[in-house]
């Protein structure tokens, strides 16, 4: 099931003051607005890259003794 992005979250969060704050907008008023923001997380998931599709990569030293610092890189490569 896929995780719905901050910026729907937040979508959702305006979205509901701004129901709560109209005198009377009755149901359907809500049911445009669920579908409205049903066809943004549809459009949203369609948008986004599979995540098998993301690179990773990381780049670290061979040993570290203890108490030794050392580097440890990673590297995301987005192919969109």
């Amino acid at each position: 099931m896929p995780v719905p992005t901050r910026r729907f979250v937040v979508l959702v969060a305006v979205a509901a003051l701004v129901l709560l704050a109209l005198p009377r907008g009755g149901w359907p008023v809500f049911w445009a607005t669920d579908g409205a923001l049903l066809a943004v997380l549809v459009g949203d998931r369609l948008g986004a890259v599979a995540p098998a599709r993301i690179g990773v990569a990381r780049a670290l030293p061979a040993a570290l003794a203890m108490g030794a610092s050392g580097e440890v890189a990673w590297t995301l490569v987005n192919p969109t």
